[in-house]
């Protein structure tokens, strides 16, 4: 079919082809705009049936229905054209009933720009058949197709924008990570800085009694004062590392740093903890609570994980 009018609109996605094609490849995306209610749609909205394939293959049906300023409208469409991740056309067959255009033909076309996506819409129209609907088409038809095409462009960059601002918020699991950072690294200051050379849980632990102390040798606090001032500087690189990763991958869920977070968790603090209670330690049970705030945060990145992924699974029915 020949095809008096047209108009397009471009957008460019911080997102892959193949995400961004998934995306349009379903129908309720590509037409959220005609689902919504608003003015250009006079108040009035559509909604979409599919066949089997869903809109999804060459030759499946898209039903578009609804109700607009107290008009029935319908209009069929079949997919006639469709090459992952770049390319998919539909066209109406049968009479469309709308207001302002009559026969159509939508498309979008996907280039990928290194690591962005430039997506282009496309609508190719007639005026309806009637005298009321060339003339109302005659006003109103190029504004509703560039707004048509528009909408399908931008709804499809705010959906990409608004999963990487969901991607990269701060999540309960990485803030209880960032806070095990925090602790960690004070612990750091408190060896490097604040840490007497023998605590009572030392001398305990040495069986030292109050008669052996003046025999322990000068030098050995001196000696070991430069020992605390080593492992509290190792205790807050471990914590600010620590900061870095929950505020960077581990926020944005690389599985790596889900991994670094385990084993760099289990090597420093699991290892704090054990020992400190092996040494019947006074600081023990604070330890212990570290070591809880710290699996509290992987336990908290699998739920959110399940969550999205179960989103994710609701958003394909």
């Amino acid at each position: 079919m020949i095809y008096a009018h047209s108009a397009q609109a471009d957008v460019e996605i911080a997102a892959s082809a193949e995400r961004v094609f998934d995306y349009l490849d379903d129908q309720p995306n590509t037409g959220a705009h005609m689902k919504r209610s608003s003015m250009m749609m006079l108040m009035g909205s559509m909604a979409y049936s599919f066949d089997y394939a869903r809109g999804r293959s060459v030759g499946s049906v898209i039903t578009m229905s609804g109700n607009v300023a107290g008009l029935k409208l319908h209009a069929e469409q079949i997919v006639t054209q469709r090459q992952p991740p770049f390319i998919k056309a539909w066209e109406t067959r049968g009479e469309p009933h709308l207001l302002v255009i009559g026969h159509y033909r939508m498309r979008f076309q996907i280039e990928a720009v290194g690591g962005l996506s430039r997506l282009h819409v496309f609508i190719d129209y007639n005026d309806p058949p009637s005298i009321i609907g060339r003339r109302a088409g005659t006003l109103l038809a190029a504004i509703y197709a560039r707004w048509c095409v528009k909408r399908i462009a931008t709804d499809a960059g705010e959906a990409f924008a608004a999963k990487s601002r969901d991607k990269n918020a701060w999540k309960p699991s990485a803030l209880l990570l960032a806070a095990t950072g925090m602790i960690v690294f004070g612990i750091g200051v408190y060896f490097a800085l604040l840490r007497p050379p023998l605590l009572p849980e030392d001398i305990r632990f040495l069986a030292l009694s109050d008669l052996d102390l003046p025999s322990v040798p000068p030098r050995l606090g001196v000696w070991l004062n430069f020992v605390f001032a080593v492992l509290g500087g190792f205790a807050m690189a471990t914590g600010i590392l620590t900061i870095t990763l929950a505020a960077t991958t581990f926020r944005s869920r690389k599985p790596v740093a889900l991994l670094g977070a385990i084993l760099g968790g289990a090597a420093s603090i699991g290892t704090m903890t054990v020992v400190n209670f092996a040494i019947n330690s006074d600081f023990k049970w604070m330890l212990l609570g570290l070591a809880a705030i710290w699996a509290a945060s992987l336990i908290a990145y699998g739920v959110e994980g399940a969550h999205a992924n179960k989103g994710r699974g609701e958003e394909r029915k």
